[in-house]
């Protein structure tokens, strides 16, 4: 009797096309397979895909405190380009009841609220901006919410085809989004300092110290500079800094 292999006989592999077989079809599969391998090792590959793949400009807008960003920004939109405020998406996913007023009330306490359950931002600011802890808790909330309410936003106006938008983001750098997100030109904001805290006591009513801690919590200008693609600088007269958003944006959007 003869006996049987115990060798187990394995099925044949398919063999991948040739290269003379492959359709177009196939070519395009390989392309993507390798962008995606390559876009998650790198993720400023993945940035550049979405830069070629999209005709509308995104401009990172950013300054320190009481540089006039809004000033800016505003400019930009007179000039027809949407603007994107992440403050004010902060306010708005505040609003009393939702998720991130909830997180919010749960860490800081009933104190922080006012008569009609909204939260007092200037009770919570000087909490936050007193204490690193507060602040990164606070940072922790609202941020990846921020991000992805603007992300969000962006997509749909490069669905209509705008030809930029701009994102006034005060803290652009510190939350890393020039490095994690496709931005096709970074403008910082400046000021001369005295002229700064000017503003800032006139707007905002704060005491140097708590100016001081409000200026901790941010990059140093001159880092900010460093890594600019434009600088407009902002004390002068609003037809002065309206110049200077012209030519940054005959550069940008030719």
């Amino acid at each position: 009797m003869t006996r049987k292999s115990s060798k187990k006989v394995l099925p044949k592999k398919k063999k991948s096309p040739s290269k003379k077989d492959w359709t177009v079809e196939d070519f395009v599969r390989s392309v993507h397979s390798v962008m995606q391998k390559q876009e998650k090792k790198y993720p400023w590959i993945k940035r550049l895909h979405q830069r070629l793949a999209s005709p509308t400009k995104i401009i990172g807008l950013t300054g320190n405190f009481g540089t006039g960003k809004s000033t800016v920004a505003r400019l930009f939109s007179e000039a027809g380009f949407p603007c994107l405020d992440a403050d004010q998406a902060g306010h708005t996913l505040m609003a009393p009841g939702s998720a991130v007023w909830k997180e919010i009330v749960k860490r800081w306490g009933p104190k922080i609220l006012n008569a009609d359950q909204t939260i007092d931002r200037q009770i919570l600011s000087r909490s936050v901006f007193a204490d690193t802890e507060d602040r990164k808790a606070l940072e922790a909330i609202l941020h990846p919410r921020i991000r992805e309410t603007l992300l969000r936003k962006v997509k749909e106006y490069e669905e209509t085809g705008a030809r930029a938008v701009v994102l006034e983001i005060p803290l652009l750098f510190e939350v890393r989004w020039h490095a994690t997100e496709r931005l096709d030109a970074i403008v910082v904001v400046t000021c001369d300092p005295q002229i700064r805290k000017e503003r800032i006591r006139k707007k905002w009513n704060l005491s140097d110290s708590e100016i001081e801690a409000r200026e901790k919590a941010q990059w140093p200008i001159e880092e900010k500079i460093k890594l600019a693609d434009f600088v407009i600088d902002n004390r002068g007269n609003l037809e002065a800094t309206r110049e200077q958003v012209e030519k940054v944006l005959r550069e940008i959007v030719k």
